[in-house]
């Protein structure tokens, strides 16, 4: 396995873990969670940590 197919492993495994727990913060409705979840998700590592500040406060 090289170096690449690790990292995009990582980063499928880290979406679906950011998906995940962005899924379970929000408390919208179903169409407007499943949509924030999945960008969120696609894009982890920038907007995950901000979905978690936000979470905050």
């Amino acid at each position: 396995m090289t170096l690449f197919q690790k990292i995009l492993i990582f980063y499928a495994v880290m979406a679906v873990i950011s998906f995940l727990i962005t899924w379970f913060l929000t408390h919208d409705k179903k169409r407007i969670r499943f949509l924030s979840a999945f960008l969120v998700g696609a894009t982890w590592p920038i907007s995950f940590p901000v979905a978690l500040l936000f979470s905050l406060f």
